[in-house]
């Protein structure tokens, strides 16, 4: 059976998804939210190097409108980091979101 027919699961553990506005406050987009550590193909980091974008984690989350690039996920226990792309993984129903991440050295 193809993996297509399996929902994916996301136990990797929790985070939240928020944008900073003008004043630098928070303004949360999604709580909670499950996801699954990615491994990053050989793809998408000579993509990151070439474009001189440091990658330090992928994940997947299920599909949620609204995540933009340079927008912030904080995953508990782990720090904060900015998206820099956002892929809609479409071979699964419903669909999910790949989340390529660059960690920040100090908290937003």
């Amino acid at each position: 059976m193809s993996r297509d027919f399996y929902p994916p699961t996301f136990k990797d553990g929790t985070c939240e998804i928020y944008r900073l506005n003008e004043d630098d406050q928070r303004v949360v987009k999604w709580m909670n939210i499950g996801f699954d550590k990615r491994r990053m193909g050989y793809k998408r980091f000579f993509a990151a190097q070439a474009a001189q974008t440091d990658i330090n984690r992928v994940i997947r989350i299920p599909y949620l409108s609204g995540i933009d690039a340079h927008d912030y996920v904080e995953i508990a226990d782990d720090g904060i980091y900015e998206v820099i792309q956002s892929d809609e993984a479409l071979e699964f129903t419903p669909s999910c979101l790949d989340l390529t991440l660059r960690q920040l050295g100090m908290h937003k």
